[in-house]
This record gives C-alpha cells, sequence and structure tokens, in this order.
C-alpha cells in the first residue's frame, strides 16, 4: 500500500475476494482456503487502520467492516481488527 494507492489497493482486494468467492469449498484444501481468508482479512485491516491513522474516518470502515466479515479467520482475528482500529480511533 503505496501513498495514494490505497483506492487500488480496496479494488485489488476486493477482486481477490470476489475470484475466492467463486472457487467451490471443495476446489481447494481448507487450509489453503483459511490462508487466503487470512490474507484477505490482513489486507483489509492494513488498509482500515492506515486511513484511521489519516484521519480519514468514512473512508476507513469499508475496508474495516470487510475485513470483520472474515468468519473462517476465527474471533481472535476479528477482535484484532476491532482493537487495532479503536485504539488509533480513540487518539484523535
Amino acid at each position: 500500500m503505496q501513498e495514494g494507492k490505497e483506492e487500488e489497493c480496496l479494488a485489488t482486494l476486493d477482486r481477490a475476494e470476489t475470484v475466492l468467492g467463486t472457487i467451490p469449498e471443495e476446489g481447494i484444501p481448507a487450509r489453503r482456503r483459511q490462508e487466503l481468508e487470512r490474507r484477505l482479512w490482513w489486507g483489509y485491516t492494513k488498509l482500515g487502520i492506515k486511513r484511521v491513522d489519516g484521519g480519514l474516518w468514512e473512508e476507513a470502515t469499508e475496508p474495516l467492516l470487510r475485513a470483520l466479515s472474515f468468519q473462517a479467520v476465527g474471533t481472535d482475528r476479528q477482535e484484532e481488527t476491532r482493537d487495532r482500529s479503536c485504539v488509533r480511533w480513540r487518539r484523535w
């Protein structure tokens, strides 16, 4: 995520999520799917946090909510997204 490339990053994450959604459950091993979902989760989380750090509150909402939508990453990672974004949010 280079400076000024956040929209491009969001579009790329969206495309990757769409492609993953087209692959049947039996199309890839469960561990591999979980790994891909974790990478998507982390990408959305990182982008959302970057936007929060930049004071772009409304722009941070979409990627953070998308990160929280990945149930397969587990509650620990979802809490991590909430914790990281809320701590930064409160600083402002």
